[in-house]
């Protein structure tokens, strides 16, 4: 901004010492010709380009200074809930009682799928996104630690069409947030019978539908019992993180409803919808 300033002093300058060169200010006026004025305006013209660029260039910086601390926020957010801590003990209380019992096998069993978890969580821990695989083996191990823990508490599917491009990248946890939530706050206050059924599939559209269904006692009764205060936490940071990427436009938008199941006029289950591009790839 010094070297406008600089530029605009000139311009002005420049009138007033002209004077000096002709006896009155009419006699200035008069040997003002067309190609003077032409270039006057070319001066002002420029210099207004000139402030219009500045400006734009302050703004852009700004707007990328603000999607950095966004971005950083969300990492962080996502650094505090990654692992849950009740999860964590859980599983090692689960590890502990099958050596107690002399399990060694169910032991070995458990901790080798937790390490997985473990790794993978660590080896990953500032990304918001990865790959539907990654997604899905993630998933995959959290169900086996999570069904074990429980046994016939609940049950759970999943189901992925042929076509799904697996290379599809997806926020981290987007799918798993969701089973975890289901289970938790839906199917853990039935005594029996749980069932959470994730499906993913491309239509036509070449979109990918992810939907995440459980047939537990609804978000009203969470409610009633404080069982949401942390999910949440975990649907507003996941909420966060796709206006994050919706906002930057790049090839397609992620929409996320979650939706309240009744049969005969009584809750019977939540079940979430998910549509994101396929083939998605995320540019940071």
């Amino acid at each position: 901004m010094h070297f406008a300033q600089a530029f605009l002093m000139a311009v002005l300058t420049a009138i007033p010492v002209s004077f000096f060169v002709f006896d009155s200010f009419s006699d200035f006026i008069s040997n003002v010709n067309e190609k003077t004025i032409l270039f006057l305006s070319y001066i002002v013209y420029t210099f207004i380009i000139f402030i219009i660029f500045i400006k734009l260039t302050y703004w852009l910086r700004q707007q990328r200074f603000h999607k950095l601390n966004v971005f950083k926020r969300l990492q962080y957010d996502f650094l505090q809930k990654q692992l849950d801590s009740h999860f964590t003990f859980n599983v090692l209380n689960s590890v502990s009682a099958a050596i107690l019992n002399d399990n060694k096998h169910e032991a070995y069993h458990q901790l080798t799928i937790f390490a997985k978890v473990l790794r993978y969580t660590y080896n990953n821990k500032t990304k918001l996104f990865h790959q539907l695989d990654n997604e899905i083996e993630l998933l995959n191990n959290y169900l086996k630690l999570e069904k074990h823990r429980f046994k016939e508490k609940f049950d759970y599917e999943l189901n992925i069409d042929p076509g799904v491009d697996l290379l599809t990248e997806i926020p981290k946890q987007m799918i798993q947030i969701h089973v975890d939530n289901a289970i938790k706050h839906g199917l853990m206050p039935l005594k029996s019978g749980g069932m959470v059924k994730v499906e993913i599939k491309k239509e036509e559209d070449d979109y990918l539908h992810i939907s995440v269904e459980d047939n537990g006692i609804g978000r009203k009764k969470a409610d009633q019992l404080n069982l949401q205060m942390r999910k949440n936490y975990s649907i507003k940071t996941m909420k966060n993180l796709i206006n994050y990427f919706n906002d930057l436009k790049t090839e397609g938008e992620i929409s996320m409803r979650i939706y309240d199941l009744y049969t005969n006029g009584k809750a019977s289950g939540t079940k979430v919808s998910i549509t994101l591009p396929s083939g998605l790839r995320f540019r940071y």
